[in-house]
């Protein structure tokens, strides 16, 4: 008798195999959400410098006053967001002198990894010098996180992560 209490002495309880079970539980959930996040946060980020990328790709082409349709004079660069899709386009003029009345897209990308523009809207570059009309604020959002693209009268466009203002 005193062999099988001595046994019974060095193991586990049941209670305790629960303790433990639960508490690994507990970790992996934590970990699992944690590594969620940091993949949101990830993914506005990269979203948010692709957003920034195509801003400075209309300012540039305004600034060296590219053509991009023949037969027209370039007027203005705009840049368009919403959903999940930021489009660049070019505004010529033709023969009777109006802007806009040429229209050519240069590019249209859709975001990566669900990231979604929070807000919509659009910011006009114009010729000769890249001026910019008007302050714009483009948000991008996943999950929780979202970063905010800044670009400025000043000729700057600055990204900000985690937070959905410009300073």
């Amino acid at each position: 008798m005193n062999i099988s209490m001595q046994k019974y002495k060095n193991a586990f309880s049941l209670v305790e195999l629960l303790v433990v079970i639960a508490i690994i539980g507990i970790l992996s959930t934590l970990i699992i959400y944690l590594s969620i996040d940091q993949k949101n946060k990830k993914d506005v980020e990269s979203a948010a410098n692709v957003a920034a990328a195509r801003i400075r790709e209309a300012q540039v082409a305004a600034l060296a006053g590219h053509q991009q349709t023949p037969g027209s004079i370039p007027c203005l660069f705009r840049v368009i967001w919403g959903g999940n899709t930021i489009t660049v386009q070019y505004l010529g003029k033709d023969s009777s002198g109006a802007c806009g009345s040429v229209v050519t897209t240069m590019l249209s990308e859709t975001l990566p990894s669900n990231v979604a523009f929070a807000n919509g809207g659009a910011i006009d570059y114009s010729l000769p010098h890249a001026s910019l009309a008007g302050n714009a604020t483009v948000v991008l959002q996943k999950g929780s996180y979202s970063a905010v693209v800044c670009p400025s009268t000043n000729g700057s466009i600055e990204v900000y992560k985690n937070t959905n203002v410009c300073p």
